[in-house]
């Protein structure tokens, strides 16, 4: 019975390929890189030094920053770095980005092969606001952002990208909005939870994660999260409803984070909201990697007894 099973199954395949072919589908699994490299999380107020460090360090350096302060400015100056921000919050030095949305990204990129991106704006309020940066040796990973910077500087269509990189056995998964639709990506890591969902965000507006939060919570799935006080009640947003904790100290929470069963983390600039997902350039990473979990989780702890600590 085996052979035949086999031939049916194969048959199958067959009339699904010619029948993605007739509609112009282009079937494909991800393509997936394997390579040597690290990644070191920076929770701030470290962002700033290390930030700093690797720009005065000298070479080849691209970046596309939402904003910079002035001692970042002195910094890419002095190193020649070639940088794109925002035309209407952005600063002086570097091309600004004319477009429908914010230009939102904070990522460089150094020597082709060391990537630098997070939440942390190089700004004086970035650094004292929770915030977090990841600096990841990966020449693919340099290479997809590298081919984002330059389509953001020249408005031309971006080159393909390696979705999913096998860091020294840390799946990498990259993402750009609008281009990847950072939403659907999230989604799809928060339906794959199984025991818990736990996050840290400034914004949050999706109708889309807010079910799917609340679909896990129904499901017996611990859900639980800490939002930014100042955008607690903005319209539209969906933290109350969430019941997630208000931040309400005088520096931001400015984290875009997903942590889910305390092995797979979200972050980058992307907040869940519409111009996140459909109008600005953002970008995340989804990293499945139980020790950089625990970082995460850790500063979400930490978060948590400031915020009682500091109410009291």
């Amino acid at each position: 019975m085996r052979p035949r099973t086999t031939i049916v199954i194969g048959i199958c395949a067959v009339v699904l390929l010619c029948a993605a072919a007739e509609l112009g589908v282009i079937m494909h699994a991800p393509q997936i890189v394997h390579e040597q490299g690290t990644i070191e999380v920076i929770m701030c107020p470290e962002c700033e030094n290390k930030f700093l460090t690797l720009l005065r360090g000298g070479g080849d350096i691209e970046c596309a920053l939402y904003d910079y302060g002035s001692t970042t400015e002195q910094a890419l100056r002095a190193a020649r770095a070639r940088v794109v921000t925002d035309d209407k919050d952005g600063g002086s030095y570097g091309k600004p980005i004319e477009q429908e949305g914010l230009m939102h990204n904070k990522f460089c990129i150094v020597n082709s092969s060391l990537v630098v991106t997070g939440s942390y704006n190089p700004t004086e309020n970035g650094e004292l606001n929770r915030n977090n940066m990841l600096i990841i040796l990966s020449p693919t990973l340099a290479k997809n952002y590298a081919a984002q910077f330059a389509s953001t500087e020249s408005g031309l269509m971006r080159a393909r990208i390696t979705p999913i990189v096998n860091l020294s056995g840390v799946r990498v998964q990259n993402a750009f909005c609008p281009n990847d639709d950072c939403e659907a990506q999230v989604n799809q890591v928060l339906l794959g939870a199984k025991r818990e969902i736990v996050y840290m965000q400034f914004a949050f507006t999706s109708e889309r994660l807010t079910r799917t939060l609340e679909n896990a919570k129904a499901r017996g799935i611990k859900v639980e999260g800490i939002c930014d006080g100042g955008q607690w009640n903005t319209q539209g947003g969906k933290c109350s409803r969430l019941q997630a904790r208000s931040w309400d100290l005088p520096n931001m929470m400015h984290h875009k984070v997903f942590i889910v069963d305390g092995k797979t983390v979200i972050t980058g600039s992307y907040n869940p909201t519409n111009s996140g997902t459909f109008r600005n350039s953002e970008n995340i990473l989804v990293i499945t990697d139980s020790a950089i979990a625990a970082e995460y989780r850790l500063e979400y702890e930490k978060a948590l007894i400031e915020s009682t600590i500091r109410r009291k």
